[in-house]
């Protein structure tokens, strides 16, 4: 077996599946294969392009935090105290964690 899988690694074996399709067909099964690949990578891409295009036009619906729980890290002071405050403006249960004791 491990000869075998070693054969198919280096090329020298055709895979599990290719032994189903005729030989005159294997061409062109990677062929069909490969484009209907980048056919649904175009699809899917364009797809995201027009959602994308979609959400800056129309917006995105923000989320109400009121009455949300937040835990705000280094709150003692400087930039987590600062959004412990607006949390704390949109109706948020604040919980502050900071090192820093005396919060400053």
């Amino acid at each position: 077996m491990a000869t075998e899988a070693q054969e198919y690694m280096n090329g020298l074996r055709p895979g599990p599946l290719t032994r189903e399709i005729p030989e005159c067909m294997r061409d062109k099964y990677t062929i069909i294969q490969t484009v209907l690949d980048v056919l649904t990578f175009l699809m899917l891409a364009i797809g995201h392009v027009i959602q994308g295009i979609y959400k800056s036009i129309v917006g995105v619906p923000k989320k109400d935090l009121q009455g949300s729980i937040a835990l705000v890290t280094g709150g003692g002071g400087g930039l987590g105290s600062l959004i412990a405050l607006r949390l704390a403006r949109l109706g948020c249960v604040i919980v502050l964690w900071d090192i820093n004791e005396r919060g400053q």
